[in-house]
């Protein structure tokens, strides 16, 4: 019975390790991507998927999708010189997080990324949160570049939807995974919390053809 034992305890420590290692902290900086550019010069969504990441660009809350998002050199940046924008004819990301290279779901405890290219006078942008029950954990609207951060105290997150306020904004920064140092929050600065301020963000989806004309 010892060495059945032994065999058990070595085999839960292997497990222990690879849930350990599948922990880490990961910030993607949108910097020499791990992909090449499609022809259309967009890259597949699956370029980080090796991080832990699907990528796909929407419209709408996903009434259009297409696995894909562009990568763009912006003096916005906060990691010189590129962001993530959603691939032309769209003007949202989503993420899903799942397991290292494959398509299984998988789960962070947090997820935070800088949104940059605001400018005065724009539609708000919005960040929206979602637990692996698909149900909303929480969302936040601002109307100027800043940090927007999420953590939980269990690993429940499975994907975060960007909804931009225009064009010409773009995430910097993914981060996801425990956070190196201290326990986020979102930026107080400029944010509304969802049930304040969700009104003025579905304005530009009741007025769609404001919405596309603003971007060009």
């Amino acid at each position: 019975m010892k060495p059945v034992a032994q065999l058990l305890t070595a085999a839960v420590l292997v497990c222990s390790c690879k849930a350990s290692a599948s922990a880490e902290p990961i910030t993607i900086t949108f910097e020499q991507p791990p992909c090449a550019a499609r022809g259309t010069g967009d890259y597949p969504g699956d370029c980080y998927l090796g991080s832990g990441v699907l990528l796909s660009s929407t419209k709408n809350f996903d009434r259009e999708a297409q696995q894909s998002f562009s990568i763009v050199s912006d003096t916005h940046s906060v990691s010189a010189p590129n962001v993530a924008r959603a691939s032309a004819a769209l003007i949202d990301l989503r993420g899903d997080f799942l397991l290292p290279g494959g398509g299984v779901a998988g789960f962070t405890d947090f997820v935070s990324w800088n949104f940059t290219g605001s400018y005065r006078g724009q539609d708000p942008w919005g960040a929206f949160i979602y637990g692996s029950s698909g149900l909303l954990l929480d969302g936040f609207i601002g109307f100027s570049d800043q940090l927007v951060s999420f953590s939980r105290p269990q690993r429940d997150i499975a994907r975060f939807f960007v909804s931009m306020g225009t064009n010409t904004q773009g995430m910097d920064n993914l981060s996801f995974n425990a956070p190196q140092s201290g326990s986020p929050t979102p930026e107080p600065a400029t944010l509304l919390m969802l049930g304040s301020g969700l009104g003025l963000l579905f304005r530009r989806f009741a007025r769609p053809n404001v919405g596309l004309a603003r971007r060009g």
